[in-house]
């Protein structure tokens, strides 16, 4: 088992778990409220508990993700300052 890799157990979802749902379809994800009305977030799960969040904002027209990964607690506040 790797420890870093979008293979990688280290999360549930695995990091390309979560990529090939972007991939497939982003909006099965659901939309925020407040200041991150336009970004959506993903549970994740780290390997000794943890909850984690992936918060990103879709571009249809580049068709591009704009995602960032970060512990629940740190990941919304993170989010309104980089997203």
């Amino acid at each position: 088992m790797a420890l870093h890799g979008q293979d990688s157990e280290i999360f549930r979802p695995t990091i390309g778990q979560l990529i090939d749902a972007l991939k497939s379809n982003p909006k099965q994800f659901p939309k925020k409220n407040g200041p991150l009305k336009d970004a959506r977030a993903a549970d994740l799960r780290f390997a000794n508990g943890i909850v984690w969040r992936a918060v990103f904002t879709v571009y249809e027209a580049d068709r591009t993700v704009k995602l960032l990964l970060a512990r629940h607690d740190d990941a919304y506040n993170e989010a309104m300052r980089r997203i």
